[in-house]
């Protein structure tokens, strides 16, 4: 896509997959909602779990693209799709989204697990003063499950197994096992789960954690001007630019897994570059934990100059992915203008 060989790529996200390519590679992309698009036919590992499920949706070269795809996909001329796939809602493409004319943000500088590397603090800094400059409110968004726990839960989850799939698919061809995978199980796989009980348990808490998340949001309508709950969620899209071939941080994904828990649409936004003149390293900051001690100490702001930095929007309520897009452009025309 970024080589402009195709204008438009289809990935798969259940843990950030689509977002951190685009992510890197300063392009396009958007988590949908689970089963907006259609998988059908579509082949890919955790195939059948259903309690964090993958979700496939869009690459592309610009936000206009995205909604390209999905007025192709889901519009008033494309409804059999959910005749097809009995997992597809009967949702069209929604092309005619007013926003009012003061949106209210909310806004997570940092997950409490890792800080990111300087340009992208700056590039959330800078979209903050960018959205409040044309006139937009910016608050504090205080989780109310922290993103730990909520990234611990997808471990359990995908785990069920015991990672047993991937384990098998790697014995094919004698791959070894990513150092990475093992890290965020604590040195070793775990046993699978022998109750069904165990399961069910699991499929439980993540409807806790939904219904606690909409709790919280509808709740910050006290905090807003508008008297409506915040329009959307800005957090970092990723704790890092591009990394170094093979030195991939022990602990990833911190900053989009916790959508794919709660099944909320997202959408990274590569909004500018690191800039090794602007983006110094904080030699007075103190790392809270071994991963984010890892994350600090990766940082080198010269190998790091001109790499993209996003920033990610994320919506509060699912299938509303037509008005994701809209608020983007709006962040996006905001810093550009």
């Amino acid at each position: 896509v970024k080589a402009k060989a195709c204008i438009l790529g289809i990935g798969t996200d259940i843990a950030g997959s689509l977002r951190t390519p685009a992510i890197y590679n300063g392009r396009w992309s958007i988590r949908p909602t689970i089963n907006r698009f259609s998988y059908l036919n579509v082949q890919n590992s955790f195939a059948n779990q259903d309690i964090i499920a993958s979700t496939i949706g869009p690459m592309a070269n610009s936000l206009e693209d995205l909604e390209y795809f999905g007025e192709h996909l889901l519009g008033v001329d494309y409804q059999w799709i959910w005749i097809h796939d009995p997992k597809v809602p009967p949702i069209p493409w929604k092309t005619s989204i007013e926003l009012p004319s003061k949106l209210s943000f909310g806004f997570m500088k940092w997950n409490k697990i890792t800080m990111p590397h300087p340009p992208i603090i700056r590039m959330m800094e800078t979209v903050k003063k960018s959205l409040i400059s044309q006139g937009h409110e910016v608050i504090e968004w205080e989780p109310p499950i922290s993103h730990q726990e909520l990234l611990d839960f997808s471990v359990k989850v995908f785990g069920v197994d015991g990672y047993q799939e991937i384990v098998k698919e790697a014995e094919l061809s004698g791959e070894p096992i990513i150092p990475e995978l093992l890290y965020l199980c604590g040195g070793e796989f775990p046993p699978p789960i022998n109750l069904i009980d165990t399961y069910w348990e699991l499929a439980g808490q993540r409807y806790k954690y939904q219904q606690q998340y909409i709790k919280y949001w509808l709740s910050t309508k006290d905090k807003t001007s508008t008297g409506r709950p915040i329009d959307a969620l800005l957090t970092p899209a990723w704790n890092c630019c591009a990394v170094p071939r093979g030195r991939m941080a022990k602990l990833n994904a911190d900053y989009t897994v916790q959508f794919n828990v709660l099944d909320l649409p997202a959408i990274p936004m590569p909004l500018g570059k690191a800039d090794s003149k602007l983006d110094k390293k904080d030699p007075n900051y103190k790392p809270i934990n071994k991963y984010d001690q890892e994350v600090y100490d990766s940082y080198d702001a010269e190998f790091y100059d001109g790499a993209n930095a996003a920033v990610q929007i994320v919506g509060l309520q699912k299938f509303t992915e037509e008005r994701l897009i809209k608020l983007a452009k709006v962040v996006r025309d905001s810093v550009t203008k």
